[in-house]
C-alpha cells in the first residue's frame, strides 16, 4: 500500500505540468509548511486522515497508525532528484564553483508556484500557504583577479597594472615597465617612454612624476632614457641656467667680458681685476696691458689718467678708474700701473712716491716693501741699495757700522791675521 501510493502521488506532485523550474521547485515549498503527511489511501473505503494547519501553541495530533514521517523524507528525496535532473548543465557548473549559491540557481521571476492537484488532494490538504520568502536574486559575476587555467571566456582576462605591459597575447603574466619608461593606465602593451630633458631611474613606474630633469648646464635631446649620464654637458665657453632642458639650443654663449673655462655649468664668470674679454663665448680672460686699466668684468682695456705717486683702484666694477694715494712701502709711476711695493735695498718712507728710494751707502734692506734702511753691520760694507751686508776681505777687519766699501776695511798689522768678516785682527 505504501509503495503504491507514492508511486501514486509522484505523478501528482511532478507531473507534465510541472515541467519548468519555477513549478519544480513549487513542491519544496508547499512540503515545508506541511504539518504531516497524509495517510496513504490503502483502500478505496479506507478513511482520510486530515490535519489542520496548526498556530503557535497548537499541540500536535497523534498521527494514525498507517502514516510513517519517513513518507514525508522521501518525498523530499524523491522531489530534489527531479530538481536536479532538470537543471542544465551549465547551471550544474555555476552550481559546483565557489560562486554564491543563489548564482547557481535558476532566478525567479514570480513566488514559487503551486503544482497542480487533484480536487481530493485539495480537500484533503487545505489551500496552499500563501508566499512570504523573497525572489532569488542571481549573484554578479566578478571578474578574476589571477591567471586562470581552462578559462570559458576573454572575461578571464586580467588588464596589466599602472607601470606593467604586456605586447603579446596569450600570456599568463604582464611585464613591468623598464627603466626610462611608465605606464600610468592599464591594459597598456607598451610603456611610454620618459620624455626627453630628463631621465627615469625607476624601473616599473606607474606615473610620469618619477621623471627626473637635467640639471642646469646640461640638456638631454633622447627619449627613454634611464640614468642622468644621459644628460649632455654645454661647452666651455657656454652655460646654461635651464633645468630640464632637450637640446643644447639653452647652451649660450658666454658675453664679452665673462668665460666658462669647464663644461657644464650654468652661468658665465665675470673676468678677475685687471683682466678682459672682448669676444662671445671665450673660455679664458686676458691680462690688461702695462698702462691700461681692466676692471672686473671688463670687456676691453681702458685707459688710466692717475698723477705720478698715485694709483688706479682696479676693483672698481664701474669701469671708471678711482685714483688712490700710494701708500708707504710702495711707489707709483701713475696712470694706469698699479702701486708697487719697495724691493729689498729700496724704501717708500712716505706716502704718494712716485718711486722707492735706494737705501745710502753704509745702510740695507733685505725685505721688500720697507719705508727705511738699517746700518751696516761690523765687519762688513754697504753699498748704496745693498739688500745684505758684505763681510770684509780676509787680512781685514772693522767695528764700524758704516763701512760703504772693501776698501775701507782696515788692513792687519805684521806679526796679525784676520778671517773674513773679522771685527779685529788677532795675534
Amino acid at each position: 500500500g505504501t509503495a503504491a501510493w507514492a508511486a501514486g502521488c509522484r505523478p501528482r506532485a511532478f507531473s507534465a505540468t510541472s515541467a519548468s523550474p519555477s513549478a519544480t521547485l513549487a513542491p519544496l515549498a508547499t512540503m515545508g509548511t506541511r504539518a504531516a503527511s497524509p495517510t496513504p489511501p490503502a483502500a478505496a473505503s479506507a478513511p482520510v486522515a486530515t490535519f489542520a494547519r496548526r498556530g503557535p501553541g497548537t499541540p500536535s495530533p497523534a498521527l494514525p497508525v498507517d502514516t510513517h514521517p519517513s513518507l514525508e523524507r522521501r518525498e523530499r528525496s524523491f522531489a530534489s532528484r527531479v530538481l536536479l535532473a532538470s537543471i542544465s548543465p551549465s547551471q550544474a557548473n555555476r552550481t559546483a564553483s565557489p560562486a554564491p549559491r543563489a548564482a547557481s540557481l535558476p532566478t525567479l521571476a514570480s513566488p514559487l508556484a503551486t503544482p497542480a492537484r487533484s480536487e481530493a488532494t485539495a480537500r484533503r490538504l487545505g489551500p496552499p500557504p500563501a508566499w512570504s520568502g523573497s525572489p532569488v536574486v542571481r549573484a554578479a559575476s566578478t571578474r578574476p583577479t589571477a591567471p586562470t587555467r581552462g578559462a570559458a571566456s576573454n572575461e578571464s582576462c586580467i588588464p596589466c597594472a599602472p607601470g606593467q605591459h604586456q605586447p603579446l597575447a596569450g600570456e599568463e603574466e604582464c611585464l613591468p615597465c623598464a627603466a626610462g619608461s611608465f605606464s600610468a593606465d592599464v591594459g597598456l602593451a607598451a610603456c611610454d617612454p620618459c620624455p626627453r630633458g630628463g631621465y627615469c631611474e625607476e624601473a616599473g613606474a606607474a606615473t610620469r612624476m618619477v621623471w627626473e630633469p637635467c640639471p642646469a648646464g646640461s640638456f638631454n635631446p633622447a627619449n627613454g632614457s634611464n640614468s642622468s649620464a644621459a644628460c649632455e654637458l654645454c661647452p666651455a665657453g657656454t652655460a646654461s641656467a635651464t633645468r630640464g632642458a632637450e637640446s643644447s639650443d639653452t647652451c649660450a654663449p658666454c658675453r664679452p667680458g665673462t668665460v666658462t673655462a669647464e663644461a657644464g655649468l650654468s652661468e658665465c664668470e665675470r673676468c678677475a681685476a685687471g683682466y678682459y674679454q672682448n669676444s662671445n663665448g671665450a673660455e679664458a680672460c686676458t691680462r690688461c696691458k702695462r698702462g691700461s686699466f681692466c676692471p672686473v668684468g671688463a670687456s676691453l682695456e681702458l685707459p688710466a689718467t692717475c698723477d705720478p705717486g698715485t694709483y688706479a683702484n682696479v676693483t672698481d666694477d664701474d669701469g671708471l678708474p678711482d685714483c688712490f694715494d700710494c701708500p708707504e712701502g710702495s711707489s707709483c709711476p701713475g696712470g694706469a700701473a698699479p702701486l708697487m711695493q719697495c724691493a729689498a735695498g729700496t724704501i717708500a718712507p712716505t706716502e704718494r712716491m712716485e718711486a722707492c728710494d735706494k737705501c745710502a751707502g753704509g745702510t740695507y734692506q733685505s725685505v721688500t716693501g720697507a719705508t727705511g734702511c738699517r746700518d751696516c753691520e761690523p765687519g762688513h760694507y754697504c753699498q748704496e741699495g745693498a739688500a745684505a751686508p758684505l763681510p770684509c776681505e780676509a787680512g781685514t777687519s772693522s767695528n764700524a757700522t758704516d763701512l760703504t766699501a772693501a776698501s775701507e776695511c782696515t788692513d792687519a798689522l805684521p806679526g796679525h791675521f784676520a778671517t773674513t768678516g773679522s771685527t779685529q785682527q788677532t795675534a
